[in-house]
């Protein structure tokens, strides 16, 4: 609990060193993600409809073909929805340890990175999906390790493969301290999250999730907090 709370304060003092522009970051983070999740929402339920007939009548091609090519759309759609939400991670990495910025030009300088961050996206998705179905632990493992990926891809002068290479060394390294803090800051947003959802303010709490949990990965990475010990 002291390690929470000391990562904590440090988030806090990274946020309020530049508070104004962050918000305005997350503001735009969120407005992206008002635009596309009608989008998601609707060939997700497409799909899912398609779906249900398999059930009632027999598969013919044309069917076939249908859930075929919509899978396809639905997997490119949520890899572009990834790809965003890691661009702006991607982007938040490198301002933590700047006094002062312009959110506008920090996006603008960033963008070359999209394709890169695109393909990262890609096999992300593709990683923890298998393993979230095929083997599950090994998918939730995987998935704290792209979490330590994309700021050490943004920090560092590293291709795809040895950022994450880099990113499952470092995890590594504390595992169960990085698995303990990172779970305690998620169920805590759980919480906040369920109870945001009864007085509609879900998207604060989502801002909140976006912002601490990138901070406090990219202070696990660059900046880790050892507790010393005291002497009983």
């Amino acid at each position: 609990m002291k390690l929470l709370k000391a990562y904590l304060h440090k988030i806090y003092k990274i946020f309020i060193s530049n508070w104004k522009q962050f918000l305005i970051l997350g503001i735009i983070y969120l407005l992206i993600f008002a635009i596309f999740s009608p989008i998601f929402n609707f060939s997700s339920d497409l799909i899912t409809q398609k779906l249900e007939l398999l059930d009632a009548s027999k598969l013919n091609n044309s069917l076939t073909k249908w859930i075929a090519f919509g899978l396809i759309g639905f997997f490119i759609t949520t890899t572009l929805i990834l790809t965003f939400h890691n661009f702006f991670v991607f982007v938040l990495s490198k301002l933590f340890d700047k006094q002062k910025f312009n959110y506008f030009k920090e996006i603008k300088n960033n963008l070359k990175y999209f394709w890169k961050i695109f393909l990262f996206s890609f096999i992300e998705l593709i990683i923890i999906t298998l393993g979230l179905f095929l083997f599950l632990l090994p998918g939730i493992y995987c998935l704290f390790v792209f979490y330590f990926t994309l700021p050490i891809l943004a920090n560092e002068n590293l291709s795809i493969i040895e950022s994450i290479k880099k990113a499952n060394k470092i995890f590594k390294t504390n595992f169960w301290k990085n698995i303990s803090i990172i779970l305690l800051i998620k169920l805590a947003i759980i919480i906040l999250l369920i109870f945001a959802s009864i007085i509609k303010m879900n998207g604060i709490i989502a801002l909140a999730d976006w912002f601490i949990s990138s901070a406090l990965i990219y202070l696990i990475i660059y900046n880790p907090i050892e507790l010393k010990k005291q002497n009983e």
